[in-house]
């Protein structure tokens, strides 16, 4: 397996420097340091570095506090707001290391959401690992089961039976 690389800004220059903190608006009430300049499409602060576009939180993380493991992967893991959930925050003290599946279930989107859940529609306890014998995701069993042995489910089935036994011969 390949060495990982890494994000790792030992030094910047006072140039560098000067030109980065330029672009940060401090903000008194949260500590956020609020990036100014140019952003990307999902509002994450973006420099030129060496050559190339880092985004400004982690290139000031790797310099502040920790280099960063560059890639995608699941082993991989990535910076994550956990103080301000804010994208243009680029405060190295408001990020942390996390993997990528801590990072989504901290947050506000559908995966996040569902996670959280502990009851299914019609109100049964849901399991909080994934019943790996029905496809992704958690299942309630309650309710699998109730739909494996209803009326309407044996009917398409046997039907579907029929139908499967027909086209093979």
């Amino acid at each position: 397996m390949a060495e990982p690389k890494y994000l790792i800004v030992s030094k910047l220059s006072q140039k560098d420097i000067d030109r980065i903190f330029s672009k940060i608006s401090v903000d008194p009430v949260t500590g956020c340091w609020n990036w100014t300049g140019t952003l990307t499409r999902k509002g994450y602060g973006s420099v030129y570095y060496r050559g190339r576009h880092e985004r400004i939180h982690r290139l000031l993380y790797a310099w502040m506090r920790h280099p960063i493991p560059m890639g995608v992967g699941r082993n991989i893991p990535v910076l994550d707001h956990v103080i301000c959930s804010n994208p243009r925050c680029c405060n190295p003290a408001h990020l942390e290391l996390r993997s990528q599946r801590e990072n989504i279930l901290r947050g506000s989107g559908a995966c996040a959401a569902n996670a959280r859940k502990t009851l299914c529609p019609k109100g049964h306890p849901l399991p909080t690992e994934p019943d790996t014998g029905y496809g992704p995701g958690r299942r309630c069993s309650i309710c699998l089961f109730e739909k494996r042995n209803s009326e309407s489910h044996r009917r398409h089935k046997s039907e579907y039976d029929r139908e499967y036994r027909k086209r093979k011969h």
